[in-house]
């Protein structure tokens, strides 16, 4: 990593959706971008949840979130959302996105340890015996991310993103 920046690790709201949404055009291609219901559902359900990562350069007040995380609530206009973590209370990590212009500065590894506590410590931590995620075999960054964590490779899941286009299973036992 390079320069790592002071990072706010907040629960997104259903009012940063455009904002979510925005990030995610940015970070993934044409066909792995979610359409508004699949995020509606991840603000907005029990079963899931969505961390957003901001800059703490703005004015932030000390707080703790329902899930157990100690975080800073910043105003939402203050900081433009950096990257995003949504995961469901099974263990299983559906998508992490970073904006292209703020990789290499600690924001995947904060995010990712975030939802790790939660599911060590926090609301989903009874329902989570493993954590788990895919991960394109080509996606050097995204797995030296996730080794970093303790994730090991699991599987091969043959045409998981597409046609043509596997993932590795990646497991970290809790």
């Amino acid at each position: 990593m390079s320069d790592e920046i002071d990072i706010n690790i907040t629960q997104a709201s259903s009012s940063e959706l455009q904002s979510i949404r925005a990030l995610d055009d940015a970070t993934f291609i044409q066909i792995d971008r979610w359409a508004d219901n699949i995020w509606t559902g991840m603000l907005t359900t029990e079963e899931s949840s969505v961390l957003v990562a901001s800059s703490l350069s703005a004015s932030v007040a000390p707080s703790t979130a329902s899930n157990g995380i100690s975080t800073t609530v910043c105003p939402s206009t203050a900081a433009p959302i950096l990257g995003f973590i949504a995961f469901e209370r099974g263990g299983k990590i559906m998508k992490l996105g970073v904006a292209p212009t703020a990789r290499r500065q600690g924001i995947g590894h904060a995010l990712l340890n975030a939802a790790l506590q939660v599911f060590h410590k926090g609301k989903f931590r009874k329902f989570a015996l493993a954590v788990s995620l895919h991960v394109e075999p080509t996606n050097a960054p995204a797995l030296q991310l996730y080794t970093a964590h303790g994730f090991e490779k699991d599987a091969v899941v043959d045409n998981y993103y597409g046609p043509g286009r596997p993932a590795w299973r990646l497991l970290l036992e809790k």
